[in-house]
């Protein structure tokens, strides 16, 4: 807050407080076809009389706009920076016509600047009423001047348009895999997977995601005491992810449920006659997910898992021996590193 003093050249001396608007800077980035800068800031200023646009060097807040084209419509994203905390929040507009888009960010940025800000365009001032030609001159006795007509004019409501709902984009997400499995014996076993993601993105906790994962768990020997057997194990996960609120701007956390289904495979060690037996896998399973984007096209993921086996075989080494039976639980963690496409 600025102030300023006024002196009365005479008869005392009088301070006077002027309040002084936080200062914007807009970096406005559009396409072919698209209003310009000017145009989107006449869209605030006809809202609000509060906007006060500088340059970037003596700005409070940083206001940036990204217009791209999409098939058959243009999406707009606005970022909005408080630059004395660092606070930044985000919103998108999809239409189209780059017009509607740019003057619904437009409407953003005047309540983002003053929360009572007009939710339309407020009009031009009307004309002022011309006045009206003076009777000719008749010769006449009577010196009284004609009494001045005055019209009122009178302006018509506009009616307040409902305010548009920012909708998200379905995002695709490619990722690989590592994590750390229990289930087998007391061993953790590796396993590695190729990840694909939808998830629509957007500022609202109710952002569902779908993911569908192939896994591979290399060979994992244990020991039965009275023999050991060597396992691995192929599987393919569909999940699905109903919420995802953001704990930052860059984290989001997605409560998960799973179903897998594969195969197992086990060999006998260190026995005379081993052969590989192979058994149906399949399993439920509950996962909860950090997801971090560093950059809006990089993806870091943290992961843990817990799964219940529907198929649980027995597998011996020799007759009443037995060597290894799945656990009725196993908890797996890891971690994913991938790419989120535009």
């Amino acid at each position: 807050m600025a102030t300023a003093v006024a002196i009365a050249p005479a008869g005392g001396a009088r301070a006077q407080t002027t309040q002084v608007e936080p200062g914007v800077a807009i970096t406005y980035r559009g396409h072919d076809g698209c209003p310009d800068e000017h145009a989107f800031r006449d869209g605030v200023r006809a809202r609000t009389s509060r906007a006060r646009f500088v340059d970037e060097a003596d700005a409070d807040r940083h206001i940036e706009i990204d217009l791209v084209t999409e098939v058959g419509a243009t999406r707009g994203r606005m970022t909005i920076t408080e630059l004395a905390g660092g606070r930044r929040s985000r919103r998108e507009v999809t239409g189209e016509d780059c017009a509607i888009v740019v003057d619904a960010l437009a409407l953003v940025a005047a309540l983002a600047i003053d929360p009572a800000a007009s939710l339309t365009p407020r009009p031009p001032a009307p004309p002022p009423p011309e006045r009206p030609e003076p009777p000719p001159t008749a010769p006449a006795v009577d010196t009284t001047p004609p009494a001045r007509l005055t019209i009122p004019v009178h302006r018509a409501d506009t009616p307040e348009p409902e305010p548009q709902v920012v909708a998200g984009t379905w995002r695709p997400v490619f990722a690989g895999q590592l994590q750390a499995a229990s289930g087998l014996g007391s061993r953790l076993a590796p396993v590695l997977a190729a990840v694909g993601e939808v998830a629509l993105d957007r500022d609202d906790w109710l952002s569902p995601s779908f993911r569908v994962s192939l896994s591979w768990m290399p060979p994992v020997e244990v020991d039965g005491g009275s023999g050991s057997g060597s396992f691995w194990r192929w599987g393919g996960q569909a999940s699905g992810c109903p919420v995802g609120p953001r704990l930052v701007d860059i984290v989001v956390l997605r409560p998960c449920l799973g179903f897998e289904l594969g195969a197992l495979k086990a060999r006998g060690l260190e026995v005379d006659e081993s052969y590989a037996s192979s058994t149906p896998w399949a399993s439920v399973s509950f996962a909860g997910r950090a997801q971090i984007f560093p950059a809006d096209w990089m993806l870091v993921e943290v992961q843990a898992e817990l799964g219940f086996p529907l198929i649980r075989p027995r597998y011996l080494i020799e007759p009443d021996a037995t060597v290894v039976r799945l656990s009725p639980v196993y908890g797996a963690f890891g971690s994913a590193l991938g790419v989120r496409l535009p």
